[in-house]
């Protein structure tokens, strides 16, 4: 283990208070061996930014009670070089008011094989015949503030900020873990808000070739980012549900320590090469 002087310095973002802080517990002690490390909440972040050549963005859930603070945070790393651009935020770098999950209309609407998706209910007719919708806020993770509802329940409401999708029944979700444009691992859960199950999962050539479009299109230079998708039932098909680059959750301590020491190996090499 190197000097403690000796080490780079690491500007560690996350919120230990927000009920879930064992895996940045656990990824500090492990980057600790190889790095001098500052764990900082986002909100205390602007003040000492300047000290730092690189930051590593992790668990700051739940980031929608501070959406502009967050806003604010993403362009200042960004513009300062301590986080890479990519398309997934790019909204924040261009738009006053851009929510975390619109890039998924866009994507949509390319034609990538994201879950259909729209923001208005004056457009149902592109999502198609479905027997029940599944309404998500556009600035919340982890299921918070979704919905199913009908065809009835949905044009009755007013809904502001919200994406509109079919819902769709799925065998499991799969969640692709990347760093630095390059496949480190994967697994399955039957349900990730509900999940127990969590298992390792080894992708076919075509689960891949759908994870790496994903990661093409959002051009992120260096760094971790997390894609998601549903098995979808009636097809077999995989449809993403979202792409996750900013402080993704990584689930280590859910999968066996073979994928935790591959997760750690992956995220300190990428750290040592860009410090």
């Amino acid at each position: 283990m190197p000097d403690s002087a000796e080490r780079p310095k690491l500007l560690f973002l996350t919120n230990l208070y927000n009920g879930s802080p064992e895996e940045d517990i656990f990824l500090t002690e492990q980057l600790r061996k190889h790095f001098t490390i500052s764990i900082v909440h986002p909100l205390d972040s602007e003040a000492v930014e300047d000290n730092f050549t690189t930051a590593l963005v992790r668990n700051i859930w739940p980031s929608h009670e501070y959406k502009d603070q967050k806003a604010a945070l993403i362009r200042r790393l960004t513009r300062k070089g301590l986080l890479p651009a990519s398309e997934a935020e790019r909204g924040y770098l261009e738009q006053d008011n851009y929510l975390e999950k619109e890039y998924l209309l866009d994507i949509y609407a390319k034609g990538y094989p994201v879950i259909p998706t729209i923001d208005s209910v004056s457009n149902l007719e592109v999502l198609g015949d479905c027997a029940a919708y599944f309404i998500k806020p556009k600035d919340r993770c982890d299921g918070e503030g979704s919905e199913k509802l009908s065809r009835e329940e949905l044009i009755k409401r007013e809904l502001t900020d919200y994406l509109i999708q079919p819902h769709i029944a799925f065998d499991y979700e799969v969640c692709f873990y990347f760093v630095d444009g390059a496949f480190v691992y994967a697994f399955k859960v039957s349900n990730r808000l509900a999940g127990k199950d969590y298992e390792p999962y080894q992708p076919s050539p075509d689960d891949m070739a759908f994870a790496e479009k994903f990661v093409r299109w959002n051009r992120l230079d260096y760094g971790l980012q997390r894609v998601d998708a549903v098995r979808v039932h009636d097809t077999q098909e995989l449809l993403l549900t979202e792409l996750e680059d900013f402080g993704p959750y990584l689930y280590i301590l859910e999968l066996p320590e073979p994928v935790r020491e591959k997760a750690v190996r992956s995220i300190v090499e990428s750290l040592l090469k860009r410090l």
